[in-house]
C-alpha cells in the first residue's frame, strides 16, 4: 500500500473545511430542484381551466368542491388516467379612477388580456368591469351558435348572470359574487395568438354547456 497517498476521510476533510459553505449552498439548491421536480410529477396536470376574474375569490376547499362538480361534467383530455378542471383565480379589488370610473390595477388587465388571447382558459366567470371589456373586443362566442334554444338565465346575447344559474348554488360555486357573468371564449381567428386544439376547445364548450343548463338540486 502507498502510505504517500492521502486517506479519503482527510481528503474529505480538507475539502469540507475549504468549501464548506460552497458545499451547503450547492445541496440547499440540490434539495429545493428536486422538492420543484417531485411537485411538478406529483400534481395533476389539468385537462380544462377556468378563469375567475374579479373580486370573487373561492378558498383551496372550495375550489377542489367545484373542481369535483366540473370533473364529472368532461373527460380525460390528456391520457394521464384523471379527469381534472383546475381553477385560475385573479382576484383584485376595483379601483375609482380620477374620471370616477372603476378599474383594476395595470398588472391584473395584463395577466388577464394574456389569459384570454392565448386560450389557456376558455370559460369566464368575470365581473361586469371584464365582461364588458371581453364583450367590447369581441372575445366571446354568441349564445346563439352554442344553443339551439338558448337556456333561461341569459343576461345578453353573450353570457349568463352568473346568480341566475342553479350552477351558482352548489358547494364552492356558491363562494362566487352572484352578480358575476359567466361566458365562453369564441374560437380564435387564424390571425390571433392562440394555444388550444380543436379537441380541447370542444370539450370546454361540452362542460360550458353543462354548467348552465345543471337543473336545480
Amino acid at each position: 500500500m502507498d502510505k504517500s497517498r492521502p486517506k479519503i476521510k482527510t481528503v474529505i476533510s480538507e475539502l469540507w473545511d475549504t468549501y464548506k459553505y460552497l458545499i451547503i449552498i450547492c445541496a440547499v439548491i440540490a434539495a429545493a430542484l428536486l422538492y420543484m421536480l417531485f411537485k411538478a410529477i406529483s400534481t395533476d396536470s389539468p385537462d380544462l381551466r377556468i378563469l375567475v376574474a374579479g373580486e370573487s375569490y373561492m378558498d383551496e376547499d372550495s375550489a377542489a368542491l367545484a373542481s369535483d362538480i366540473c370533473s364529472g361534467l368532461t373527460n380525460d383530455l390528456n391520457g394521464d388516467g384523471k379527469t381534472v378542471v383546475e381553477f385560475l383565480q385573479l382576484t383584485a379589488q376595483q379601483k375609482l379612477t380620477q374620471d370616477g370610473e372603476f378599474m383594476y390595477e395595470s398588472g391584473m388587465m395584463t395577466r388577464f388580456n394574456t389569459e384570454v388571447n392565448t386560450c389557456s382558459s376558455l370559460i369566464y366567470i368575470v365581473d361586469e368591469a371584464y365582461y364588458k371589456l371581453l364583450c367590447e373586443n369581441s372575445m366571446l362566442a354568441p349564445l346563439s351558435s352554442i344553443f339551439n334554444d338558448i337556456p333561461d338565465g341569459a343576461f345578453d346575447d353573450y353570457g349568463f348572470l352568473y346568480g341566475a344559474l342553479s350552477l351558482s348554488t352548489l358547494d364552492g360555486f356558491d363562494k362566487l359574487k352572484p352578480d358575476s357573468y359567466i361566458c365562453f371564449r369564441r374560437m380564435p381567428l387564424e390571425n390571433e395568438i392562440q394555444y388550444v386544439d380543436t379537441e380541447t376547445y370542444q370539450a370546454a364548450l361540452e362542460l360550458f354547456k353543462s354548467l348552465v343548463t345543471l337543473p336545480a338540486e
